[in-house]
This record gives C-alpha cells, sequence and structure tokens, in this order.
C-alpha cells in the first residue's frame, strides 16, 4: 500500500477496501455516518454548499488521512461537509465506534488521527486567509502555495507539480472568485513562466512564485 503508515495498514488489514469513482460524493453535508474512511489510494476533495447551493473547496486530503474526523470525538454528530473522490480512489471503512476506540487506547493511532486534522485545519486556514485576500492575484497565490505545500512532487526542471486533478473551477471555488476571474489570474502567471499547466495539472515555480506574493517563507519550508 502506497506511503501508508504501517499503524494504517495493520489496522486496515481487518477491514473492506471500497473503490469510489472520481466524481462520486463518499459522505454528504448533513449526513451522520455510520463508519470512517481512511484514504489508501488516491484523493478526496472537502467542500461544502450555502443555501443558494454555491460550491465552496475546502480542502483536499490524500493517502494516509482519516475523515470525517469529528465523529471521533462526538457520537452522532453530522458532517460539516461533503467529501467527494476527485480521482478513483480506494478507502477502508472502518467503523466509527472502532476507531472512536482505538483512538482511546492507541496512542501511535491517535496521533496519526491528530496529524490528520492538522492537515485538514492547515487546508481551512490558508482557504480562510486566501478568501480574506482583497484581490484576485493574491487569492490565487496563496491557493497556490499551499497546493504546491500540500500536494507538490519536484520535477526534473526542478518545478514542482500538483499531484491533483484540477480544473479552473476547482481553484475558483476555493477562493470564492469567478471562474474566468480565475482563468484571468492564472493565464497572468503562465505568461510570467511562474506556473504551466495543461486542462487538469498545475507545476509551478516556487521561487518566482515566492518572489511574487513577497515573503521568504519558502527558504524555510523544506518540500520533499
Amino acid at each position: 500500500m502506497p506511503n501508508l503508515d504501517p499503524v494504517l495498514e495493520e489496522m486496515i488489514s481487518s477491514f473492506p477496501l471500497k473503490k469510489v469513482a472520481r466524481g462520486r460524493t463518499i459522505i454528504y453535508q448533513g449526513e451522520i455516518p455510520r463508519s470512517s474512511y481512511i484514504v489508501v489510494n488516491g484523493t478526496v476533495r472537502i467542500y461544502s454548499l450555502n443555501t443558494r447551493g454555491d460550491e465552496s473547496n475546502i480542502s483536499f486530503i490524500s493517502t494516509g488521512n482519516i475523515f470525517p474526523v469529528e465523529v471521533v470525538f462526538e457520537k452522532n454528530t453530522s458532517c460539516l461537509h461533503y467529501y467527494e473522490a476527485t480521482s478513483d480512489v480506494e478507502i477502508a471503512v472502518i467503523p466509527t465506534e472502532i476507531l472512536r476506540k482505538e483512538f482511546n487506547n492507541n496512542i501511535k493511532l491517535s496521533n496519526i488521527i491528530l496529524d490528520s486534522i492538522a492537515t485538514q485545519y492547515v487546508g481551512a486556514k490558508i482557504h480562510i486567509q486566501a478568501l480574506e485576500q482583497t484581490r484576485a492575484k493574491n487569492k490565487i497565490l496563496r491557493i497556490l502555495q499551499y497546493l504546491v505545500l500540500r500536494f507538490g512532487e519536484k520535477n526534473k526542471a526542478g518545478n514542482w507539480l500538483i499531484v491533483l486533478r484540477l480544473k479552473q473551477h476547482d481553484i475558483a471555488n476555493m477562493v470564492g472568485v469567478a471562474r474566468e476571474t480565475a482563468a484571468t489570474e492564472l493565464g497572468k502567471l503562465k505568461k510570467l513562466n511562474i506556473i504551466e499547466y495543461d486542462s487538469f495539472h498545475y507545476t509551478v515555480d516556487i521561487k518566482a512564485l515566492s518572489d511574487l506574493i513577497g515573503t521568504e517563507e519558502w527558504k524555510d519550508i523544506e518540500i520533499s
């Protein structure tokens, strides 16, 4: 199993694996789930819908993450968000009561769950920071920063490929701008050779992005 912690590998060996096709919803907002899930393969999008039916991407999670984490701490709680497969996904299905018991009795597993919570928190925090920006350009820069840090893989040219299947619509939803606005700003970044993209994948020049954001924080962050 790819990049799974041995503790998770041991745990999921006793439970069924489920394959979910790209685009299918795994959990609905407001649903009270009876099972929790561990991502074995693929990527899951976390998003919400407002009363008008508008989508807002919250974060993405991948191999080794556990969801929905809120049910570990509170019984019969409803999910705050939707969880959707953004690629073909394989997940382990674990009854919530069992996961809750293991969380209380297994220190290593509880640390993994807390790490998963931290991952989702960081995604939500950067999402909020991006929304707080007043200019569309800054919103796009911040969300690209997060996506590279969370899902970047270095290529032979020294740039970073965001290993998510993303449309301009997805990036626009994450920062609350129109798709046309996101397309314009992404096009400007492409002309500056800061990013390259095709229909679904983005490659980012980290140094150029850092310079444009106007911070030195990339120097202090190790991306592996």
